[in-house]
């Protein structure tokens, strides 16, 4: 099923209120794949795809990572692992790009990066670990806070991997972001924590203007 998101969207100056994020999170959870717009970004950064997984990723850090998820919930005998159970012996090639992103009690609604892998750091010009999604979207003044808080509600509400990808801002040179977010699950059952495999592409190396739909999800050519 592929939907848009109708393009009604607050001011970029305003971090999103929390019925705003379960607008959109219920949007997302109904989505197989879907073009979204991020919401509060500047004019013609203004798009994103995501797909509910766990699909079949073909960039080798998604590999490890969702292997060691796979590993780890058969071991647990559960639908998702339980938050704690992170082996980084399992993906120590994808260690620099991850990080480990656990739900606030709130309100408002927010999540909060514990871990933020060294080399999204670089990329992203900035350690974000123990600041949260609402921190950086007002530091930033940039409204990809809202695509953020919204995609990992969703993730929670559906308890899946979920793959994104959408466009860096414009001070962090033509770049596409990449996430692939995986769930764990808290006392009650469900997900609380979250691994985030993020990747940075060039997008003139990928041959990639911006975020569409014609581009496949997996496989030889896919975006994950």
């Amino acid at each position: 099923m592929i939907q848009l998101i109708p393009p009604e969207q607050p001011s970029w100056r305003d971090l999103p209120a929390d019925g705003e994020i379960a607008r959109y999170s219920a949007w997302l959870v109904e989505c197989e794949q879907a073009m979204v717009p991020v919401g509060m970004l500047p004019p013609g950064r203004d798009a994103a795809v995501v797909v509910w997984g766990p699909g079949t990723p073909r960039r080798a850090p998604f590999i490890e990572l969702l292997t060691a998820w796979e590993e780890a919930r058969a071991t647990a005998g559960q639908a998702i692992p339980p938050a704690g159970h992170y082996d980084p012996m399992r993906f120590l090639g994808a260690l620099g790009h991850v990080l480990l992103v656990e739900r606030e009690a709130g309100p408002p609604l927010d999540f909060r990066y514990r871990i933020y892998g060294s080399r999204t750091a670089v990329r992203a010009a900035r350690d974000w670990t123990g600041q949260t999604i609402r921190d950086m979207g007002r530091e930033l003044r940039s409204g990809v806070a809202l695509f953020y808080l919204a995609a990992y509600e969703a993730c929670r509400d559906r308890a899946r991997p979920l793959y994104t990808v959408h466009e860096s801002p414009p001070w962090l040179s033509d770049r596409m972001w990449v996430r692939q977010i995986l769930p764990y699950a808290g006392a009650d059952g469900r997900p609380q924590a979250f691994l985030t495999c993020v990747l940075a592409l060039d997008a003139r190396e990928e041959g990639i203007t911006k975020p569409s739909l014609d581009r496949p999800a997996f496989g030889a050519d896919g975006w994950f």
